[in-house]
């Protein structure tokens, strides 16, 4: 069992630990200044920020009738797509399959 306990962390007089656990620490105080130095540039950056959708503070709404989806020629989820993708992607007919067996 010590044999075990010196192979997982390479030292018998604990260096391996405190240093761990220092390096934690180190990284605690790291985040919780982090916030604060973040609300500084908040502001600097809030003044430069001309338009809302720059600004994180301000959401933008969301319009359904923005983001149209386009028309589905090949409709992977009907019989016979495989089909309708070589016709629309390479304008062959759909008994070719000399053609698909090219590509």
């Amino acid at each position: 069992i010590n044999m075990r306990r010196m192979g997982m962390h390479t030292a018998t007089d604990g260096s391996v630990i405190r240093s761990n656990h220092d390096a934690a620490a180190a990284l605690k105080s790291m985040l919780i200044e982090a916030p604060s130095k973040l609300n500084d540039s908040d502001k600097s950056d809030s003044s430069e920020a001309s338009t809302p959708s720059q600004s994180p503070q301000v959401k933008r709404k969301y319009d359904s009738d923005e983001e149209e989806e386009p028309n589905d020629e090949v409709r992977l989820w009907e019989d016979g797509f495989k089909d309708r993708y070589y016709e629309s992607k390479f304008d062959v007919q759909a008994d070719n399959y000399e053609f698909r067996q090219e590509v």
